[in-house]
């Protein structure tokens, strides 16, 4: 164990980093907080530049599987709290380094599933999760949505921001890389789209999804001609996000697993 204590500098960075995307972008260094989020970044080996751990949380129990792996910098309570993005941050934050992704890593046989500016970052956290657990080959993000290294997203994921395969680009990019690939692009719409249930989920493919507020923007619905609807028996007026997008991820695995002639999972 490392017993040396933050800087003021090293506090307001760490701060700087949960709070600004651009700085998490200069600086190649985002925070993951908590002690499960760090003990899912020591598993996946994801490169970490430091963890601090807050003075009154040395003993706790949760904390020792993070004591046990790695050297820690403790620092006092107040300046973990100042530093975190959480209201509550367990006692540990770490700060990770950045990773440099493209789509040149993403595997165009699988389903990929492309956010395309989602705000809420609960959301996103949660389709990365989803991702992860429906054997997804990655998460894409395009526009101007939440950053996918955002606190709030690397806690809402469970830990799957750490094995995920998850990035940005732009959507010309990313059009050009399924075109490239023969990768069949599925817009998600409200209504007038095929059932999921008869769409071809289990081809290489990617699974569009739009913002919260109005779904996908006219300039991508433009490209993509082949879009599904998800049937709903009451008139409400739409799905979350993270909802609509995990009901496609596991249509997907369904429809996967019974095509290669294994065993379908259980039914959702």
């Amino acid at each position: 164990m490392t017993v040396l204590g933050a800087s003021h500098e090293t506090v307001r960075r760490l701060r700087r980093l949960a709070r600004d995307a651009s700085e998490r972008r200069r600086e190649g260094a985002f925070v993951a907080e908590g002690p499960d989020a760090v003990v899912a970044a020591l598993d996946a080996g994801w490169p970490l530049e430091a963890v601090f751990v807050a003075e009154s949380s040395l003993t706790h129990e949760r904390l020792a599987p993070v004591l046990e792996r790695t050297g820690v910098i403790v620092i006092t309570d107040a300046a973990l709290e100042r530093a975190a993005d959480a209201q509550a941050p367990q006692g540990v934050i770490a700060a990770c380094r950045l990773p440099s992704r493209t789509l040149d890593e993403v595997d165009p046989s699988g389903l990929l599933l492309v956010l395309e500016d989602l705000q809420d970052p609960g959301n996103v956290g949660t389709l990365v999760r989803s991702a992860e657990a429906a054997g997804a080959s990655g998460v894409v993000l395009v526009g101007e949505g939440v950053d996918p290294f955002h606190p709030k997203v690397v806690r809402a994921s469970a830990g799957a921001i750490f094995r995920a395969l998850t990035l940005k680009c732009s959507r010309d990019e990313l059009l050009a890389w399924s075109s490239n690939h023969g990768v069949r692009s599925f817009a998600t719409v409200l209504r007038g789209g095929m059932d999921p249930r008869h769409a071809p989920l289990h081809e290489p493919c990617a699974v569009w999804i739009g913002s919260e507020a109005r779904g996908l923007s006219g300039e991508t619905l433009a490209h993509l001609s082949d879009r599904v609807s998800i049937p709903m028996a009451s008139s409400v007026e739409s799905l979350n996000a993270a909802v609509a997008g995990s009901l496609l991820l596991f249509e997907g695995l369904y429809q996967r697993s019974h095509s290669s002639g294994g065993a379908p999972p259980p039914s959702l």
